[in-house]
């Protein structure tokens, strides 16, 4: 988990990492982008080529950014998305040149094909770890710990609901352990 203080003294060490917070938060920004433009391009501004991910909606942990890219492909085709990020707090290690997130997401997927007229919503947050590297700041592991999951429509499909299951199963086997542990 960040432990970030919510009160930080406004000192120069706290002035200092702000330019990398700010780089960070683009990251995160840019992946809800890249999923609700289907632009999978985008994807390597922000993913490290080894980075691991746990979409809980994949089929378990994906490794490598190609990896990640076909797992994301597959699973949105013939699907729109809005995604809302929120509530980010960042800590970052100067030293070392590595950093831990969390940031709060609303996911909302509405159907076509199979899903047509229903609209899958996701309730949860990322929990990230990064690495500057010289192409800017990426993740290299990320977790999507979901909290709610919820099918309005009453004809739940078997898609809407493998993804709902998913989530619960996944909730339920790594409990309130520390998510970054998972992997």
């Amino acid at each position: 988990m960040v432990a970030a203080s919510i009160n930080p003294t406004l000192n120069r060490d706290v002035l200092a990492e702000l330019p990398d917070k700010v780089a960070i938060q683009q990251t995160l920004y840019l992946f809800s982008i890249a999923v609700d433009t289907h632009d999978l391009s985008l994807l390597s501004s922000i993913f490290a080529s080894d980075a691991c991910a746990n979409f809980a909606t994949l089929a378990g942990t994906v490794c490598g950014l190609s990896a990640i890219e076909t797992g994301l492909a597959e699973f949105l085709n013939g699907t729109l998305s809005h995604h809302d990020q929120s509530a980010t707090v960042i800590d970052v290690d100067p030293h070392s040149g590595t950093a831990n997130s969390s940031i709060y997401l609303q996911g909302t997927f509405f159907g076509r094909g199979v899903l047509q007229g229903q609209a899958i919503t996701t309730y949860g947050r990322y929990v990230d770890s990064l690495v500057r590297t010289s192409n800017g700041w990426l993740i290299t592991k990320r977790f999507l710990n979901v909290t709610v999951c919820f099918v309005p429509s009453p004809s739940a499909s078997s898609t809407s609901d493998i993804m709902c299951a998913k989530s619960s199963e996944l909730k339920a086997q790594i409990g309130n352990a520390a998510v970054l542990e998972a992997y």
